[in-house]
């Protein structure tokens, strides 16, 4: 079995990550290592000729066009990896976890008693 075999075309890409309900102009999609690790710095190429040419955020996540055009084209999906990176899959993007709150230094509350003071 070939290597291009294994790589998707732009309509398997839209079924995957396009919602059945409403119209979108683009959705995104997360490049994840063989570790489940984002991969920034992704270059993602689209078509022959109407082509798209991206790259992946600090997330790993790059955006699709949804059109017509591309959806004749129907090209094949290459994703060009960084240095060192091997291996890839195609995933809908993970939320955003926000950052813990602010929490006082561990024995901060130990120092002053357990008292808090207004």
């Amino acid at each position: 079995m070939s290597a291009c075999a294994l790589r998707p075309r732009y309509e398997e890409l839209t079924q995957r990550f396009v919602p059945q309900e409403g119209k979108v102009s683009e959705v995104e999609v997360q490049v994840l290592d063989r570790n489940d690790a984002p991969v920034p710095g992704a270059r993602i190429e689209i078509g022959e000729r109407n082509r798209i040419k991206t790259v992946t955020d600090d997330r790993g996540i790059f955006r699709l066009p949804v059109d017509k055009k591309y959806s004749d084209e129907n090209g094949l999906v290459v994703v060009l990896l960084p240095p060192g990176v091997r291996g890839y899959q195609l995933v809908a993007p993970r939320p955003r976890v926000p950052p813990p709150p602010d929490l006082p230094p561990p024995g901060a509350a130990e120092a002053d008693g357990g008292v808090t003071t207004m």
